[in-house]
């Protein structure tokens, strides 16, 4: 999640240095809609999720909410994120094989314990003591979190920068490459349970989410969370 802030950033760095192309191609690239496009060849990409037995036993499950915790990040990564967890939470319930605690209760609960939490610097093993906290509290087996981060290389570097504005200039987009991780987390001890992830290029324009309806969103993000919940539940118990 540290490094999806980032995304916008270099869009909206790249898109100031258009200022003189020309006409059409700023048309092009404010005209393009945002998108998830998933990497088949980078689906599943941990061939052994689970991670302890006791993923089996796990009944009662909340899903992670750290929507709070997002000040400062662009205000379309929020977005992106308030839609991953609610369609996170529907497509556990539609599963049938947990009990799910409503997220908001996550919410509240992190809000209660006044936890100090920074999504910037924190490490994965701090996130994973948080979720674990909150979730004894509500008194779970597990808590599922989902997340989206910047997938190999500095998407800063200039070699990178260089290939983003090639893009957007012969395609009116630029694609990053991103990583989809569902994990999730032993309320006992912090430990991770079970982890998978999926690659996806982020696609953007320099209008970024601004003429993308809600209805368009959700599908998007379904079509990127649903696959990986359905690896979860159908992982035998």
């Amino acid at each position: 999640m540290k490094k999806q802030v980032q995304t916008l950033i270099i869009a909206g760095v790249l898109t100031s240095m258009l200022t003189g192309c020309g006409v059409v191609m700023q048309a092009r690239s404010s005209a393009t809609q945002f998108d998830l496009r998933v990497q088949e060849e980078s689906q599943n990409l941990d061939k052994k999720p689970v991670k302890s037995d006791v993923f089996n036993r796990v009944k009662t499950i909340v899903v992670a909410d750290y929507v709070d915790y997002l000040e400062g990040f662009p205000a379309d990564n929020i977005r992106v994120y308030k839609v991953m967890v609610k369609q996170l939470e529907k497509s556990l319930e539609r599963s049938g094989k947990y009990k799910v605690i409503s997220s908001s209760k996550f919410r509240d609960e992190i809000k209660r314990q006044d936890q100090d939490i920074d999504l910037t610097v924190d490490s994965s093993e701090d996130i994973e003591e948080s979720m674990a906290l909150v979730g004894k509290a509500l008194t779970v087996h597990g808590v599922v979190a989902i997340d989206m981060d910047t997938e190999g290389e500095n998407i800063s570097s200039l070699s990178n920068q260089a290939t983003q504005m090639s893009q957007l200039i012969v395609d009116g987009e630029i694609r990053l490459p991103m990583e989809i991780k569902l994990v999730m987390v032993r309320t006992r001890t912090s430990e991770v349970l079970y982890s998978q992830s999926s690659i996806v290029d982020w696609v953007t324009g320099t209008s970024g989410l601004s003429t993308t309806k809600s209805s368009r969103l959700t599908k998007i993000v379904s079509s990127v969370v649903d696959p990986l919940v359905l690896g979860m539940t159908k992982t035998p118990n």
